[in-house]
């Protein structure tokens, strides 16, 4: 079993004890109370629109596929080699 599967295999298992704790209505009841996703690839077309860079990176120490890309590294260090002028990183939580 690989990374992916292992990951989809726990999460099944997470949605159903969450279903059995509360009752599938009260899950499907939460679901529904979320917001609405954000327009993601609205987003990058809108600033392509407007002659504005819409461009995603990203820095990965370790892949699904792949497993560990980099043991160590400096995520603040990596990306500001990656850009060119200083760009705000996101950082995972």
């Amino acid at each position: 079993m690989n990374i992916l599967e292992r990951i989809l295999e726990a999460k099944r298992a997470e949605v159903a004890a969450a279903k059995e704790m509360l009752g599938e209505a009260a899950v499907a009841a939460r679901a529904r109370a979320q917001s609405p996703p954000r327009d993601f690839t609205g987003a990058l077309r809108a600033k392509l629109a407007a002659g504005r860079p819409a461009v995603i990176g990203e820095i990965k120490r370790a892949s699904p596929s792949r497993g560990v890309l980099r043991e160590k590294t400096s995520m603040p260090r990596r990306s500001r080699k990656a850009t060119p002028r200083p760009a705000p990183p996101v950082f995972p939580c």
